[in-house]
């Protein structure tokens, strides 16, 4: 008899998490299951991700892996390793039952009937509001915490120069002495009128290590001993070091569906003292310091480059424009190729000519991204794909008036049960806030996918008068000057991601508000509510 395909799943919400025991037991847990069962495991996959989040890096290769590979059934630990959103957790469920992918969760078992699904629905909610309660209890410790006087911090998360002490409900900052000496280099360094850039390269030049190549939890790209100008920058701005931590400088919030952090206005931050490295006096000169350099890199920029921060590497730099006086002309090229090969390395090995890589840009924007054929090829493909995704909104949209309706139904049966049959008062009570904390969220959630479902797509006088500005810009050609072109290309939004020294990728933002176009060329880089990614004919430019 053949035995049914199963692959797994586990979840746990940060890095740190996951390198203790929860990843661990979960996998186990499932393993255990599927031999139980006599299933044949045939993959694993796993996350390091919040799971009020629907887009995870090992959630969508496992939905690419059911898609492409058969498989009967899912494994995974608890209902909440799957998703804290009901909502989620209902779409992943229908996306892997078209596919014929069951879900079996270890622990408990959910019968394929009203009674099952009820079952799950509550505690899926509970354990969503349990999650809620967590994170709004801790919100509040910290916040006690640091009005008490302590700091709240990890110990890889310290600032640098410090180490973190932690003892149950307190912790605080004591001053590591090693790295307060390079700290205080820094500002000196800096008073000195050395710039952030040539202090992030002697520290270099020094071999003195950054926090993340001693401590794995701190992400770093870079080579052993690389320091970042803006880590330089950021330690000089630090108020920390004159003796003043911050709580609540930042807040979580859900934008669009997904977490993001936003900054907290300065009188909601809480201060607590630490012990200072650098005197108030210092920190300050430093500050004005900071001020000073930024003013001379602006009156620095003696010459005039067409694609100024337009274009980036393979690498990740940003290229920037370099006048070479002994050949009389100027490049573009990656930093790291000249000034920075001591923070990593670069694949590309020399610059492009600053007039032949604006001569090939401004021709495929003027001549091809802004052709009105093109324009309208694009067009077409735009609204195949805002089609698309309306589709995938008006399925979440049907998944959750279906959960709404079953909910309804639910509290039909619940008030029925309280009119014919003895319950507890309180279970009735805790099944039915259950049930209406649901209703609310569905509708809620209803609203949102439909207000997301809305066409982003231009009107045809928005369309037509894209194709009138394309136009203009064509008939006027011969007598574009450099700042009409450079705004020209602020309106367009064009990046420029190098291939190559002989190829380059050409992206650009088409604007479709009349509001946007209405303004050039006096005003066009003007924020345009409406825009369209532009691939294809004019995305590989050769010269």
């Amino acid at each position: 008899m053949e035995t049914r395909k199963a692959i797994v799943y586990a979840r746990v919400s940060t890095v740190e998490q996951g390198k203790g025991y929860s990843l661990p037991t979960q996998l186990e847990s499932c393993r255990a299951y599927a031999q139980e069962q006599t299933y044949t495991v045939v993959a694993e996959f796993t996350d390091h991700h919040t799971g009020t989040e629907l887009d995870r890096p090992g959630l969508n290769r496992l939905r690419q892996y059911v898609a492409s590979e058969e498989v009967d059934v899912l494994i995974v630990h608890d209902l909440d390793r799957l998703s804290r959103e009901p909502a989620y957790q209902a779409i992943i469920e229908m996306e892997l039952a078209s596919s014929g992918v069951h879900v079996d969760y270890v622990l408990g078992q959910y019968a394929d009937s009203p009674e099952g699904d009820l079952t799950k629905m509550i505690k899926s909610a509970i354990s969503k509001y349990e999650n809620h309660q967590r994170v709004e209890r801790s919100r509040r410790g910290k916040i006690g915490r640091a009005r008490s006087g302590y700091v709240i911090a990890t110990g890889a998360r310290a600032p640098y120069g410090y180490i973190y002490i932690s003892e149950p409900h307190k912790g605080w900052l004591i001053v590591d002495e090693t790295e307060a000496r390079v700290v205080r280099q820094i500002y000196t360094w800096l008073l000195e009128g050395q710039s952030c850039y040539a202090i992030a390269r002697m520290l270099y030049e020094q071999h003195i290590l950054t926090r993340g190549d001693l401590h794995e939890a701190v992400m770093k790209k870079e080579q052993p001993g690389a320091w970042s100008p803006s880590t330089v920058r950021r330690i000089v701005a630090n108020e920390t070091y004159k003796g003043i931590w911050y709580y609540g400088k930042t807040r979580r919030q859900k934008v669009n569906g997904k977490t993001v952090q936003r900054t907290t206005p300065k009188e909601d931050w809480i201060a607590v003292d630490v012990p200072a490295i650098i005197d108030e006096e210092t920190w300050q000169r430093a500050q004005e310091m900071l001020a000073k350099n930024k003013q001379k890199a602006t009156r620095n920029t003696r010459r005039k480059y067409l694609l100024r921060s337009l274009v980036f590497c393979r690498c990740g730099r940003r290229w920037t424009g370099r006048y070479k006086n002994l050949l009389n002309r100027a490049y573009y090229r990656c930093p790291v190729t000249e000034k920075e090969r001591w923070m990593c390395s670069c694949d590309i090995p020399g610059g492009i000519r600053h007039d032949k890589l604006e001569e090939a840009i401004w021709h495929n924007v003027s001549g091809a991204l802004l052709n009105p054929e093109n324009l309208r090829v694009e067009l077409a493909q735009r609204r195949t794909e805002v089609a698309a995704k309306m589709e995938d909104k008006q399925a979440e949209i049907e998944v959750a008036q279906k959960e709404l309706a079953e909910v309804e139904r639910k509290l039909g049966i619940l008030l029925d049960e309280i009119l014919t049959l003895d319950f507890p008062e309180s279970v009735v009570q805790t099944r039915k806030d259950v049930l209406l904390a649901r209703r609310k969220q569905l509708l809620a959630e209803i609203e949102r996918a439909r207000r997301e479902s809305q066409s982003p797509l231009p009107s045809q006088a928005d369309e037509e008068g894209l194709v009138q500005f394309a136009e203009g810009i064509q008939a006027s050609l011969e007598h574009v000057d450099f700042e009409t072109k450079h705004r020209v290309l602020e309106l367009l939004q064009v990046r420029v991601d190098v291939v190559s020294q002989k190829e380059v990728k050409l992206s650009a933002l088409l604007p479709f508000s009349q509001d946007a176009l209405a303004d050039y060329p006096s005003d066009p880089s003007g924020k345009q509510s409406d825009t369209l990614a532009v691939s294809g004919p004019v995305a590989n430019s050769s010269y």
